[in-house]
């Protein structure tokens, strides 16, 4: 969806998301894709760690957006409570 509503903006995180996905399998990072060899090399070279990338990126942004929206919720019952007091 970022490649439609914004396409300056997917290649940095697909970069970034290839990088942390190589972190975490411990695979070097590559120097270049592979030319002239078709989908497949290039898939495996890069698909793996970008995937497992967004993936975290995917997991990590929901678990701190529920917990930013429970947090702020929170605080304002408790602002709200405190007013009434």
């Amino acid at each position: 969806m970022t490649m439609v509503t914004n396409p300056l903006t997917i290649g940095f995180w697909l970069w970034l998301a290839y990088q942390t996905g190589a972190l975490v399998l411990g695979e070097p990072s590559a120097a270049g894709a592979p030319l002239n060899e078709g989908v497949m090399p290039w898939l495996t070279e890069f698909g793996r760690p970008t995937v497992l990338g967004m993936g975290m990126f995917a997991i990590g942004g929901a678990a701190l957006g529920y917990v930013g929206v429970k947090l702020i919720w929170r605080l304002r019952v408790w602002f709200k409570h405190r007013v009434r007091r």
